[in-house]
């Protein structure tokens, strides 16, 4: 088996959503960390897929969406697993294909949550169990070029500069700072999406190139971020 997600349910139990191995769909499990000990389930996915994105939600569900599907293609399929009743429920589809390595996600203040993936984001609304398309990125990166001159000057270019997996943090205010990955000539490139006015602007640069990157919102208000 291969591509497993967990889910911290409490302290001493983690969910791990159900997987297919060769072709084989495996149930869901309970990890019990004090006794060392798996559980199943005997529940299913409805999409058999690995590498899938799964979330806590606020009433004790769990959602799971995208992942790399058996035919090799990656996924907009999305699923709730109700931990009372032991089932999983297929919902809407997220709006991209996406999967846990290229995709990350913040829980806003209202509830609902903020999901990127490759430059491309969404809300999902537990409420309703919908996703909807979140504003726009601004989505440039500059270069180098030689003017008539053969003086250098900075060039604005349109071009995806989210192609990988971005750092995100959840601000003291409700806006979510989005890092861009510093690669293929894209600079250290820093976006604000405010929930408010569902738009993203361009912020401050980073100092330092840095792969796959992550960040943290200290107490203060200042976040943290390394790479």
């Amino acid at each position: 088996a291969y591509g497993y997600s967990a889910v911290p349910l409490n302290e001493n139990e983690i969910f791990l959503a159900a997987e297919y191995d060769k072709k084989k769909l495996l149930p869901a499990q309970i990890y019990n960390i004090k006794k060392r000990k798996f559980k199943s389930l005997n529940s299913y996915l409805n999409v058999p897929r690995f590498s899938y994105n799964a979330v806590n939600l606020e009433d004790g569900r769990i959602l799971i969406f995208g992942g790399i599907e058996e035919n090799g293609y990656e996924s907009k399929a999305a699923e709730i697993y109700n931990i009372e009743t032991n089932v999983f429920t297929k919902i809407m589809d997220s709006n991209f294909p996406n999967h846990c390595t290229v995709t990350n996600h913040a829980k806003l203040k209202d509830g609902r949550f903020f999901i990127i993936t490759e430059g491309r984001a969404e809300i999902f609304d537990p409420k309703t169990n919908q996703f909807t398309i979140a504003g726009k990125i601004t989505d440039y990166y500059q270069k180098s070029v030689n003017d008539k001159n053969g003086e250098k000057k900075r060039q604005r270019t349109t071009k995806n500069i989210y192609e990988r997996k971005t750092a995100i943090a959840l601000l003291q205010d409700g806006r979510v700072l989005i890092l861009g990955p510093n690669y293929n000539m894209a600079p250290n490139n820093a976006e604000i999406y405010n929930p408010e006015t569902n738009s993203f602007e361009i912020t401050g640069s980073q100092n330092f190139p840095m792969f796959y990157r992550d960040a943290v919102t200290l107490q203060d208000g200042r976040v943290l971020v390394t790479g």
